[in-house]
């Protein structure tokens, strides 16, 4: 499970929420390249924001709500939110290529559950296929 917790206005904390599913291989080159500039970014100018990775649409599961609630499948948090650092942009350099294909119902429950989050602060960026 993400770890959740209040960020100082001089303090950013991130969770990006990623598509890799079939509909998105073409794009995954792009979108690796988009946010690892965006944590190299980070590191440079604000070395202490914080950023977590979750995919969705991959073979496998890995994430806590799984277990404690039930659905959430093909969904990996593949990065907790934890300070910025070089493994957080080698991790985003080679994203999974997923095969599952996202669930619009299941991805609404999970951008519900992310949004809450970012009332203490955390803020979420979503790519997905959606709009295309």
């Amino acid at each position: 499970m993400l770890l959740v917790r209040w960020y100082p206005m001089s303090l950013e904390g991130l969770v990006l929420v990623l598509d890799v599913g079939p509909s998105m291989h073409a794009l995954l080159p792009e979108i690796e390249k988009v946010c690892s500039m965006l944590v190299q970014k980070k590191l440079i100018y604000n070395k202490y924001d914080e950023v977590g990775v979750v995919v969705f649409g991959t073979a496998d599961t890995k994430n806590d709500l799984t277990v404690e609630v039930g659905g959430y499948e093909n969904v990996m948090v593949l990065r907790d939110v934890k300070v910025v650092d070089a493994d957080l942009i080698e991790a985003l350099q080679q994203l999974p290529q997923g095969s599952a294909h996202g669930d619009c119902i299941r991805f609404g429950k999970l951008k519900f559950g992310i949004q809450n989050m970012c009332s203490y602060g955390l803020r979420a960026i979503f790519i997905d296929s959606f709009f295309l």
